[in-house]
């Protein structure tokens, strides 16, 4: 079983490839607590950092551990599977303190993987996939998980070192920090 947000398994599962990589894609993450324990006065300290844990370190170890492979491949891509409630800008309907600062913080970490590996040539994307039909999402979501991965695969054809360390809805808007 794979934990994300530990180095060991990230830094294994990296050994056990022997190949370069053109695109690694983070993609783990949990709501955190039940939307009840997302709420002022309410929130479990263990859920909060479990989602932290998961959201945001699980990511930066992925990050780590492939940033050679990723380095030594022809398209050189990191995309990390963030979420609009990571906006800090574009909090309006408040809530979510269990999920919202795991969000943010990787969007944080996001823009620093940018700088950091830009004089390795590596692209990195903040992506925000949308309202989608998934387990977390739920059946009236917008989007389908086809039309949200659709859009996100735009953004990674077109992300460049000029536009690493973007934070992007799946339509292509640029989303505020």
């Amino acid at each position: 079983r794979y934990d994300a947000a530990s180095p060991d398994d990230a830094n294994q599962l990296a050994r056990s490839i022997d190949a370069p990589v053109d695109l690694l894609f983070a993609n783990a993450g949990v709501m955190g607590a039940e939307r009840g324990e997302q709420a002022f006065g309410h929130v479990a300290p263990d859920a909060w950092i479990e989602a932290l844990r998961i959201n945001a370190l699980g990511p930066l170890m992925l990050a780590q551990a492939f940033a050679d492979k990723v380095a030594a491949s022809a398209h050189k891509k990191i995309a990390l599977q963030s979420s609009r409630m990571g906006s800090i800008a574009d909090n309006s309907s408040g809530s979510g303190y269990v999920y919202r600062p795991s969000k943010a913080a990787l969007n944080a970490i996001g823009k620093s993987l940018a700088v950091d590996l830009k004089p390795r040539g590596i692209a990195v994307a903040i992506l925000h996939p949308g309202w989608v039909q998934t387990d977390m999402g739920g059946d009236n979501a917008l989007l389908s998980v086809e039309e949200s991965v659709a859009g996100q695969q735009a953004i990674l054809d077109d992300l460049t070192i000029e536009t690493s360390g973007s934070f992007w809805h799946q339509s292509g808007e640029i989303l505020p920090w």
